[in-house]
């Protein structure tokens, strides 16, 4: 099976959040043989995340380096999709779902490689329940 997990999933699973133990029960239910897919923004998300954690004196430097080294353990395929065409995609899947157009990446990952998206992001959810595209929490 293929997933699609954006930056609200995954976060949690790196920084211990509050509700990093549903994620983590949801994230071990992927089995070794599934492929995990993410766009490129995902990384640039997770970046940012882990910055802002450290601005925030949640966690170190050597922390959030640590954690997004961790991300290398999880077999993430970083899909290539870019350009001025997939950009108009992403803009009709935001209007029709309502979505910011980094998240329709997700949704329209979703979409071409037949996942099941992983997300805390609540508009990201009702979007992909709207598209008919399954959800793992």
């Amino acid at each position: 099976m293929n997933y699609i997990l954006d930056c609200s999933f995954i976060a949690p699973l790196i920084l211990a959040e509050d509700d990093s133990e549903r994620v983590e029960k949801a994230f071990n239910k992927i089995k070794e043989t599934d492929v995990i897919y993410v766009p490129q923004l995902f990384w640039y998300e997770i970046a940012n995340v882990m910055k802002k954690a450290v601005a925030r004196k949640r966690i170190s430097s050597a922390d959030a380096i640590n954690g997004l080294g961790l991300l290398s353990g999880y077999s993430l395929h970083t899909d290539a999709e870019t350009g001025s065409i997939y950009t108009i995609l992403l803009l009709g899947l935001a209007e029709k779902y309502d979505l910011y157009c980094y998240d329709a990446s997700y949704l329209e990952l979703a979409i071409r490689k037949g996942g099941v998206v992983g997300t805390n992001d609540t508009k990201l959810t009702a979007a992909c329940k709207k598209a008919g595209v399954k959800t793992i929490l």
